[in-house]
């Protein structure tokens, strides 16, 4: 049953997309949220996309770009992703050149999820060399 009133808006904890140190900046206004590796999906070889948001949007898992304990990790050096020889031979380009596919791997950080679909498939999604993500974790030497 309604009252009539309001309910409050709940109040924003944390800060913007733009002071978070998973953000990447794209232009004026925009960005995308780096935090999380791509999960497989059941697509072959389907480039990985970051999320774009806007600077003044926020979450409630952002943490400051101040915070020293945070690690981002380019995918050529992550113990998680795999570049075949030759890189990534799809057969459909899409928006990609081939030049960026021959430096292309898959990320591997996250394991496929169940599925109700009988004979369900996944794949690891491809991403460039010089993609990066806080989820990864840098090869030891």
């Amino acid at each position: 049953m309604s009252t009539g009133k309001l309910m409050p808006e709940p109040a924003r904890t944390g800060f913007s997309c733009g002071q978070c140190a998973f953000w990447r900046h794209l232009n004026e206004r925009d960005g995308s949220c780096h935090l999380r590796a791509p999960e497989p999906i059941g697509v072959v070889d389907e480039a990985a996309r970051w999320a774009r948001t806007h600077f003044d949007a926020f979450c409630g898992e952002g943490r400051r770009r101040e915070d020293t304990q945070l690690q981002q990790v380019v995918c050529s050096t992550c113990l998680y992703w795999r570049h075949p020889p030759g890189g990534l031979q799809p057969v459909d380009l899409l928006d990609r050149r081939q030049d960026w596919w021959s430096r292309a791997g898959h990320c591997h950080r996250l394991a496929p999820q169940p599925s109700s679909e009988p004979g369900h498939k996944a794949f690891w999604r491809a991403t460039h060399e010089t993609d990066t993500c806080f989820a990864g974790k840098t090869r030891s030497s």
